[in-house]
Protein backbone atom coordinates (compact mmCIF):
# COMPACT_ATOMS: atom_id res chain seq x y z
CA UNK A 1 0.00 0.00 0.00
CA UNK A 2 1.44 3.20 -0.83
CA UNK A 3 0.68 6.84 0.02
CA UNK A 4 -2.85 7.93 -1.50
CA UNK A 5 -1.55 10.69 -3.61
CA UNK A 6 2.45 11.51 -4.27
CA UNK A 7 3.13 15.38 -4.72
CA UNK A 8 7.53 15.89 -4.56
CA UNK A 9 6.84 19.03 -2.92
CA UNK A 10 5.36 17.32 -0.41
CA UNK A 11 5.97 13.80 0.30
CA UNK A 12 3.95 11.38 2.23
CA UNK A 13 0.55 11.89 2.97
CA UNK A 14 0.93 14.99 5.37
CA UNK A 15 1.72 18.69 3.36
CA UNK A 16 4.33 19.74 6.09
CA UNK A 17 4.89 23.62 4.72
CA UNK A 18 5.53 25.60 7.28
CA UNK A 19 3.91 28.39 6.01
CA UNK A 20 3.11 31.20 8.52
CA UNK A 21 -0.33 32.43 8.71
CA UNK A 22 -1.15 35.85 6.92
CA UNK A 23 -2.51 38.81 8.07
CA UNK A 24 -5.89 37.70 7.08
CA UNK A 25 -5.59 34.12 8.72
CA UNK A 26 -4.72 35.93 12.05
CA UNK A 27 -7.68 38.15 11.92
CA UNK A 28 -9.73 35.64 11.45
CA UNK A 29 -8.79 33.38 14.21
CA UNK A 30 -8.16 36.24 16.58
CA UNK A 31 -11.71 37.54 16.52
CA UNK A 32 -14.45 36.70 19.58
CA UNK A 33 -11.73 36.70 22.49
CA UNK A 34 -9.22 34.53 21.20
CA UNK A 35 -5.60 35.98 21.24
CA UNK A 36 -2.59 34.46 19.36
CA UNK A 37 0.73 34.67 20.72
CA UNK A 38 4.35 33.81 20.01
CA UNK A 39 6.14 32.09 18.36
CA UNK A 40 8.88 35.20 20.23
CA UNK A 41 7.85 34.73 23.67
CA UNK A 42 7.10 31.96 25.70
CA UNK A 43 5.66 29.17 25.26
CA UNK A 44 8.23 29.85 21.93
CA UNK A 45 5.34 28.45 19.44
CA UNK A 46 2.38 30.25 18.13
CA UNK A 47 -0.63 30.12 20.75
CA UNK A 48 -4.38 30.23 20.02
CA UNK A 49 -5.78 31.06 23.33
CA UNK A 50 -9.33 32.21 24.49
CA UNK A 51 -9.24 32.99 28.48
CA UNK A 52 -12.69 31.28 30.68
CA UNK A 53 -14.85 33.22 31.74
CA UNK A 54 -15.35 34.85 34.73
CA UNK A 55 -15.28 32.35 37.52
CA UNK A 56 -14.54 29.68 35.44
CA UNK A 57 -11.30 27.98 36.20
CA UNK A 58 -10.85 25.34 33.97
CA UNK A 59 -8.99 25.19 30.48
CA UNK A 60 -9.01 22.82 27.68
CA UNK A 61 -6.09 22.27 25.48
CA UNK A 62 -6.05 20.72 22.41
CA UNK A 63 -3.02 19.13 20.76
CA UNK A 64 -3.97 17.69 17.02
CA UNK A 65 -3.08 15.97 13.84
CA UNK A 66 -0.73 16.69 10.99
CA UNK A 67 -2.15 19.37 9.01
CA UNK A 68 -2.40 22.66 7.41
CA UNK A 69 -4.47 25.35 9.27
CA UNK A 70 -3.50 23.68 12.62
CA UNK A 71 -4.93 26.31 14.32
CA UNK A 72 -7.93 27.29 12.52
CA UNK A 73 -9.16 23.65 12.81
CA UNK A 74 -7.77 23.71 16.74
CA UNK A 75 -10.02 26.57 17.08
CA UNK A 76 -12.61 24.96 15.53
CA UNK A 77 -12.43 21.61 17.68
CA UNK A 78 -12.10 23.48 20.74
CA UNK A 79 -15.33 25.87 20.29
CA UNK A 80 -17.51 22.46 19.80
CA UNK A 81 -15.80 20.78 22.89
CA UNK A 82 -16.53 23.66 24.77
CA UNK A 83 -20.27 23.65 23.66
CA UNK A 84 -20.83 27.20 25.40
CA UNK A 85 -19.30 26.32 29.24
CA UNK A 86 -16.63 29.29 28.21
CA UNK A 87 -13.76 27.04 29.70
CA UNK A 88 -10.55 28.78 28.67
CA UNK A 89 -9.29 27.16 25.21
CA UNK A 90 -5.77 26.55 23.79
CA UNK A 91 -4.01 25.38 21.25
CA UNK A 92 -0.34 25.47 20.13
CA UNK A 93 1.20 25.00 16.69
CA UNK A 94 3.68 22.54 16.67
CA UNK A 95 7.05 23.39 14.94
CA UNK A 96 6.90 24.18 11.69
CA UNK A 97 2.93 24.49 11.41
CA UNK A 98 1.37 27.75 11.05
CA UNK A 99 4.49 29.19 11.39
CA UNK A 100 5.89 28.00 14.63
CA UNK A 101 9.63 27.89 14.10
CA UNK A 102 11.51 25.12 13.73
CA UNK A 103 10.41 21.95 10.86
CA UNK A 104 7.87 19.00 11.85
CA UNK A 105 8.92 15.57 12.04
CA UNK A 106 7.52 12.54 13.67
CA UNK A 107 11.29 11.64 14.92
CA UNK A 108 11.50 14.82 16.95
CA UNK A 109 8.31 14.92 18.61
CA UNK A 110 8.72 11.06 19.87
CA UNK A 111 11.80 11.77 21.28
CA UNK A 112 11.52 15.20 22.91
CA UNK A 113 11.23 15.11 26.40
CA UNK A 114 8.90 17.90 25.96
CA UNK A 115 7.92 20.82 24.13
CA UNK A 116 8.03 24.03 25.34
CA UNK A 117 4.00 24.72 25.04
CA UNK A 118 3.57 20.99 27.53
CA UNK A 119 5.06 23.59 30.36
CA UNK A 120 2.74 26.31 29.93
Amino acid sequence: MGWPRFDPEFPGPFPYTGTPLTAEERSGLTSDGWTLTGPDAAPWNLALTRPPAAGETRWLVYFGGNTPGYLAEAKSVLLTLDQGRAWGLAAFAPPGFDGSPGEPSPRRSATAPRTPCAGW
